[in-house]
């Protein structure tokens, strides 16, 4: 089996999807997909080969549109606008191919974290219709900490996945996959440091202590799977695409041009790296 794992990053995705596009371009897919926060969003366009779709959400719309902003805390109760991602773009303005994601021989996984248990969640896509998966998975998803709500997932509130875990790789092997493609959206050499807001997360959210310990530990954590994916790269176990320089992109960057310049990165470090990528997981015998 061949696995793809998608860091999320929030508009670093950017990146992530500009490499999508190059994978579509060529005929690449897998066996099973991970995608993390926005890493989750980009990853459903991939497996409905909708090639452009994330181009015209990472880059050709955020003029139009301002994803972030205290307005959506008034009008939705979360600082990311969730309805205009998760509702308006899929079912009118960037229709999502449902019946083409649903029907894909790839197992597509979404990953949240448990508030109460602070684990990973993997939600594998046909197992919640269609409107739950978009308006409570992968809005969960990509519902961080203090600026968006915990999402019920059967009964569970649920955040943003790169809480718990941040770069699926572990979860990918322990689920069969040989060989996998890693897209991080952070360059080589970056490491996490410990958040100053870990002290506001344990008083606001001290009815989840499990969550608040992940939080607290999230650098340490993310660091370790960085440093766990490079080493499954130099055992020839995996492959990592990221970016060279994420050019000062922020989490909710609203500069077209930076995220232009980031998307076109993307594509150009895959088109680079087709045939490398195609040759590496055709050694897999899956």
């Amino acid at each position: 089996m061949t696995g793809l794992i998608l860091e999320g990053g929030g508009m670093r995705g950017a990146f992530t999807a500009g490499v999508l596009d190059s994978f579509l371009k060529n005929n690449i897919h897998f066996d099973s997909v991970y995608g993390v926060s926005a890493g989750a969003s980009n990853g459903a366009s991939y497996v409905a080969r909708q090639q452009g779709r994330n181009r015209r959400i990472f880059v050709d719309r955020v003029a139009e549109f301002k994803y972030f902003s205290p307005k959506h805390i008034i009008t939705q109760g979360n600082f990311l606008d969730v309805k205009l991602l998760f509702d308006t773009y899929p079912n009118r303005l960037i229709p999502f191919d449902y019946e083409t994601f649903e029907s894909s021989p790839s197992l597509f996984y979404t990953v949240l974290t448990d508030c109460e248990s602070g684990q990973p969640v993997y939600i594998e896509r046909n197992s919640v219709d269609r409107r739950e998966f978009m308006l409570k998975v992968l809005t969960g998803s990509n519902s961080l900490p203090l600026l968006s709500p915990a999402v019920k997932i059967s009964g569970r509130p649920c955040l943003d996945g790169g809480l718990s875990d941040s770069i699926p790789l572990k979860k990918a092997i322990s689920d069969g996959c040989a060989k996998s493609i890693v897209i991080l959206t952070r360059e080589a050499g970056y490491r996490k440091t410990p958040s100053g807001l870990t002290p506001v997360i344990k008083a606001v959210y001290r009815k989840w202590p499990n969550m608040t310990a992940r939080f607290e530990n999230r650098h340490t954590e993310y660091n370790e799977a960085v440093e766990y994916c490079e080493a499954a790269e130099n055992n020839g176990r995996c492959l990592l695409l990221r970016p060279e320089t994420t050019m000062n992109v922020s989490r909710t960057e609203n500069d077209v041009s930076r995220l232009s310049a980031l998307y076109m990165q993307g594509f150009e470090t895959a088109e680079s790296k087709a045939a490398e990528v195609k040759d590496f997981l055709s050694r897999t015998g899956s």
